[in-house]
């Protein structure tokens, strides 16, 4: 990982890996979990855990591992604590994404991190549709900047032009200044509404 991760986060991945050695399940990589927690903190919309938990551990059919008593519920609290993390980093403008290295030649994998990002999107296509539309350079070139990314990582592209590759150069540099900026747009998104949690506790 690009830093010392907290506790917190350590706990996560134990329980993650443990639960990979005792289940057929892949579950979200840290990086990855990290990037999905964080689109969680700048997303609009309410997404209650009862419908995001699942795409930590599912597979691709959508089918659940078989878990031990309190193993899921333990994995929940540990991501929602979390991403009460994340938020205060955001509140605060200190939140950098948790990105892993390779180790075959010390590179910032990014993608790991913005495959994470891209599943919580997708579970509310429709309230990122806003940010498409602010009209400020900041969140029009964070807007923009991620969806290019996600292009370059995921889409199919054979060939990239000499912008693209200085992006991809850069793109742990600027990430963290994008999602800074895609928190400050929702939260004058989110202006006027309810300003408590957006993520509760489990039923």
């Amino acid at each position: 990982m690009t830093d010392e991760i907290s506790e917190t986060l350590r706990q996560l991945e134990d329980k993650l890996d443990t639960l990979q050695e005792q289940t057929d399940c892949d579950p979200m990589a840290l990086s990855e979990l990290d990037g999905f927690l964080a689109a969680l903190a700048i997303c609009p919309a309410t997404i209650p855990p009862e419908e995001w938990a699942g795409r930590i551990w599912n597979d691709e059919e959508g089918n659940p591992p078989v878990f031990k008593p309190g193993q899921a519920e333990a994995i929940i609290e540990l991501a929602l604590l979390h991403h009460g993390d994340i938020v205060r980093q955001l509140t605060e403008k200190t939140y950098l994404p948790l990105l892993e290295i390779d180790p075959e030649d010390e590179s910032l994998l990014w993608q790991v991190w913005l495959a994470g990002f891209l599943q919580a999107q997708s579970l509310r296509p429709e309230a990122w549709e806003p940010f498409f539309d602010m009209e400020d350079e900041e969140t029009s070139t964070a807007t923009a900047g991620l969806t290019m990314l996600a292009t370059m990582a995921f889409g199919e592209m054979e060939d990239m032009d000499e912008d693209m590759e200085e992006l991809e150069e850069m793109a742990p540099d600027v990430l963290p200044v994008w999602i800074d900026t895609l928190y400050e747009a929702s939260k004058r998104l989110k202006s006027g509404e309810d300003a408590g949690e957006r993520v509760g506790k489990p039923h």
